[in-house]
């Protein structure tokens, strides 16, 4: 009876283990170096024209630690708000970027963000300081690609 009664309470104790809150994750992103420099530029680049300055941005990857997320899709989606939220400057818009649609199918990303969805004076800037950053940080992921800003047909 003693061995059994070890073997609950060893039983027990793992059990106890397995129920533990799951841990922070870590998310890696990609943002440009110079953040507030690569807005002015995009803002200057869809008012005025000219030289598409994401060719020339230096980008760096960052960790950030966010709540625990399992790896699923969502992975996808907290790297994507994650990145897009640290070169999103709110201004007539949302006050931070979600993801509302994200659909993989074939190697293809088709992605919604909700500065798609709900325009504002000023949204074209917003989408031109963010989905480069977006199609960065999904281009990570060994199953994307392409990515497409619009919903899969």
């Amino acid at each position: 009876i003693i061995p059994l009664l070890c073997l609950l309470m060893l039983g027990a104790g793992c059990a106890k283990t397995m129920d533990s809150t799951p841990q922070d994750s870590k998310v890696s992103i990609i943002v440009p170096e110079n953040i507030e420099k690569y807005r002015i530029e995009m803002t200057k680049f869809v008012q005025n024209g000219g030289t598409d300055p994401i060719k020339n941005t230096a980008f760096i990857k960052k960790e950030i630690t966010m709540p625990y997320v399992p790896y699923t899709t969502n992975i996808m989606n907290t790297t994507v708000e994650a990145a897009a939220n640290e070169v999103y400057k709110p201004g007539g818009g949302p006050e931070k970027i979600t993801v509302d649609y994200l659909e993989v199918k074939d190697g293809v990303a088709y992605m919604q963000l909700n500065i798609d969805t709900n325009g504002w004076a000023g949204v074209a800037v917003a989408q031109a300081i963010v989905r480069p950053v977006v199609a960065k940080n999904l281009g990570q992921f060994p199953n994307i690609t392409k990515i497409t800003f619009g919903q899969a047909k």
